[in-house]
């Protein structure tokens, strides 16, 4: 699963996501968020609307940062 994502969040989407994805954040920092995309999950959005990487990690950053 998800090898570290943020805790203490009420965030209904974030929660969603922790439990679909298997996401793995393999390095972090102030300019760079390199991670292993599951099979199946879409880049970006599509006709689906499936969950998304770049949805995912934006929503991972908010949420571990506390951004609006």
């Amino acid at each position: 699963w998800f090898t570290h994502y943020p805790s203490g969040t009420n965030s209904t989407l974030w929660n969603l996501w922790k439990s679909e994805f298997q996401m793995n954040v393999i390095y972090e920092d102030n300019h760079i968020l390199v991670i292993e995309k599951p099979i199946n999950v879409p880049m970006q959005e599509d006709e689906s609307k499936d969950l998304d990487v770049i949805r995912f990690t934006k929503e991972y950053l908010r949420v571990k940062y506390n951004k609006p």
